[in-house]
């Protein structure tokens, strides 16, 4: 009868020690999941403040070549589109995002670069390719 008691406490100290092996086990394989999905997550929100920046920067292509039919020469400057009254952009997104015109006649690129009012923080820039139609810069997958 001793050796049947002996037998399951030694059992029972087994059951503990796979237990907490469990445990660990478990831990260490949360702890890799969550490293591993920090990138992803982070990716994910660049490009959700990024899609404010591309829907400006559509605003404004469509509103440069608004301008471009009626003058037959590109627009200067976003600020001469918005005095001109081709373009009106939220008063939000102006002041999370700095847009520009680069090149005239033609129009290269329209680039967005982010304020210090931006919850991603100041700096950040994403461009817009005339000619290839493509975005490129901050919270955009790289090519």
């Amino acid at each position: 009868m001793s050796n049947e008691i002996q037998g399951k406490k030694e059992k029972g100290k087994y059951t503990g020690l796979l237990i907490i092996i469990a445990i660990v086990a478990a831990f260490i394989l949360l702890l890799l999941v969550v490293i591993t999905s920090i990138p992803v997550y982070t990716q994910y929100t660049q490009g959700s403040r990024a899609s404010e920046a591309q829907y400006g920067i559509g605003a404004i292509f469509d509103a440069a070549k608004m301008y471009y039919k009626d003058h037959n020469e590109d627009a200067g400057s976003i600020q001469q589109l918005i005095e001109t009254e081709y373009l009106k952009l939220p008063e939000d997104l102006s002041e999370k995002w700095n847009f520009s015109l680069i090149g005239r006649n033609p129009i290269r690129q329209i680039e967005a670069t982010s304020t210090d009012k931006m919850k991603g923080g100041a700096g950040h820039v994403i461009l817009f390719d005339l000619k290839t139609g493509r975005f490129t810069g901050y919270g955009l997958p790289p090519e």
